[in-house]
């Protein structure tokens, strides 16, 4: 089992300790796969007078002819779509709520299913090109800017004072739409959702989560990409990344990330290294990137790091921790594309001046609005033990995040989850999906598996009654020196074995794909035809056949495309591998073809 914090874990496959429910109308339960379709029943602007489940105002009800629409907020126009019925409107499920949302439904050629669309950032806008993607499918489609309405996704401004705000866009926002959703399907087709999806990346990933976790009935399947579910410990790293950039000396300009990145593959084996494309690492913990080598030895220049940038470089990449327990805050991020416009800069990690990355941006803005109430609160204050304490306990904490290992009721329901993350997201950790997804495949342990397991991890970051992510707190017989080589082998098969039991267990419903090469959702060098059009792609499909044909996905092969484009041409193929398996090249044959790669 992998809990990445310090390079303490146990590998699978190594062997070796390396250092609401309410009416079955909102359930939406799953029936047997059709190929049937379905017309609606009854007119469009008649959905303007139907009941809901929740308190809402109908603002819009009105048929939109085939072709395209001219999003209403002037993001652009959404084009190849079937005539559909659009209705709109506002819930308030609380005094102090006014929760957009959007459910399209197509006139005809309806195919059953129900696809809600999660958001991103902090919401606060409606994404409509997400809804026309799935809508091509002939879905129906619906969406929320989750109960709050801004001209950015990064403004936090809504959370000042506003409580019930805060956890609208927490989570309430997605079973109200949710909710009003069902009750337009049944009054315009005459019949509920033979399959309902939700589909969802960054904060649409946690979204997801946040429905698997609370609302474990709504959804026969979710696909939960590069989800951003520990918001607490997250902002707390951003808060420290912003505390190290801001140090005397302590900031890292763009023009040295070139030379970061050079190095960070320069450690990576030969092996990790895909052959079509030498910038796309298979799987960048092989790597040993110190940032220490980059250390300047006579006059300063743009290839190598003062001391103070190595401190807040080794910050980025090995992690935030508590400097009282030693326990792990917040897993680090990888250098191996560094230099992208995707990558550390300048969104996410590296802006242009010491604060204006968006990790330390983000942080502060919500932090100070949602939990401090006081938009210009002294993050160089802020303590990694007493601070990170209190924000894990506060309102804000229990609302954000999705950390519930305990994923038994949306088992239960006979619900699939695929998980995936960009090996090279600058955005929030993929060892974070690791380790959340190691906390569910522990979760479905048996006793004495589970025993094994606790033992076996040993982590002190993981051994900690504040950390969800926890086991129990029990000495690590595999990390213990007076044992013998054969007792630490033997207690490390044992550990294997019984990881590989929960895991097969977990993989029933639940499945990890681990993508090389790929930024925060999409870009980067790597293949991503799965990415790169919203409520699509490759793992949809997998994830519609896992649910309605039984289908389990293993293997699943995708394209880079030029420009990472859907309309680009072919550069090669690779497959997604079910982790822990990564994607490995054979060494002979058409390197460009997924056809010589396998998954181990």
């Amino acid at each position: 089992m992998i809990f990445h914090g310090r390079r303490r874990y146990f590998r699978p496959g190594k062997g070796v300790l390396l250092a609401s429910v309410g009416m079955a109308l909102v359930a939406g339960v799953a029936t047997s796969a059709s190929a049937q379709s379905y017309s609606a029943a009854t007119t469009c602007a008649s959905l303007a007078s139907v009941a809901l489940p929740v308190s809402s105002s109908i603002t819009v009800a009105q048929t939109v002819s085939g072709g395209s629409f001219v999003n209403p907020d002037g993001s652009g126009t959404e084009t190849g779509l079937p005539t559909f019925c659009r209705v709109s409107g506002f819930a308030a499920p609380t005094s102090d709520s006014h929760i957009g949302w959007e459910v399209w439904l197509p006139v005809s050629g309806w195919v059953g299913r129900y696809m809600q669309m999660g958001n991103g950032g902090l919401n606060g806008v409606m994404r409509y090109s997400y809804l026309g993607n799935s809508l091509q499918s002939n879905n129906v489609a619906a969406g929320t800017d989750g109960g709050h309405q801004s001209a950015s996704n990064t403004d936090a401004t809504f959370a000042m004072g506003h409580p019930e705000k805060v956890t609208d866009l927490g989570y309430r926002a997605l079973p109200v739409t949710h909710d009003i959703a069902m009750a337009l399907i049944n009054a315009f087709y005459g019949l509920a959702p033979q399959h309902s999806y939700f589909v969802g990346c960054s904060d649409g990933g946690r979204e997801g989560l946040q429905m698997a976790q609370r609302y474990p009935t709504y959804f026969d399947g979710i696909l939960a990409g590069d989800p951003v579910n520990y918001i607490s410990h997250m902002q707390v790293a951003g808060i420290r990344l912003g505390q190290n950039m801001s140090a005397v000396g302590g900031f890292v300009s763009s023009a040295k990330l070139a030379a970061i990145q050079a190095a960070a593959l320069a450690s990576c084996p030969s092996a990790q290294l895909d052959p079509t494309d030498r910038t796309v690492v298979i799987d960048p913990r092989q790597c040993s990137f110190d940032p220490g080598v980059l250390l300047c030895s006579g006059t300063e220049t743009s290839s190598c790091l003062t001391s103070a940038e190595v401190t807040t470089v080794k910050g980025i990449t090995q992690g935030t921790y508590n400097p009282v327990t030693g326990g792990l805050i917040f897993p680090g991020f990888f250098a191996t594309n560094a230099a992208a416009s995707t990558g550390w800069g300048p969104q996410w990690i590296i802006g242009a001046t010491p604060l204006a990355g968006g990790q330390f941006g983000n942080a502060y803005g919500m932090m100070g609005n949602a939990f401090y109430s006081n938009v210009a609160w002294d993050y160089t204050r802020f303590d990694l033990n007493s601070g990170t304490a209190s924000y894990d306990a506060s309102a804000v904490a229990a609302v954000m995040n999705a950390i519930n290992p305990n994923l038994s009721a949306f088992k239960a329901h006979g619900g699939k989850l695929i998980f995936y993350h960009g090996w090279e997201d600058a955005a929030t950790s993929p060892l974070n999906t690791i380790n959340y997804y190691n906390s569910v495949v522990r979760n479905n342990a048996s006793t004495a598996d589970g025993q094994v397991l606790d033992i076996a991890i040993g982590n002190p970051e993981y051994n900690s009654s504040t950390n969800p992510y926890a086991v129990p707190a029990l000495q690590s017989v595999v990390a213990n020196s007076a044992l013998s080589a054969r007792a630490k082998m033997l207690a490390a098969q044992a550990a294997q074995a019984a990881y590989a039991r929960s895991l097969a267990t977990t993989q029933q419903f639940a499945k990890l794909y681990m993508v090389p090469g790929m930024d925060h959702c999409s870009g980067g060098p790597g293949a991503q035809s799965f990415a790169e059009v919203r409520g699509k792609g490759e793992l949809v499909t997998a994830l519609e056949n896992w649910v309605e044909s039984g289908t389990a996905p293993d293997r699943v092969v995708i394209s880079k495309h030029a420009s990472n484009s859907s309309t680009g041409a072919v550069l090669y193929t690779r497959p997604l591998c079910v982790y822990p398996k990564m994607q490995h090249y054979i060494g002979s044959g058409d390197a460009t073809s997924a056809n010589n790669w396998v998954c181990q």
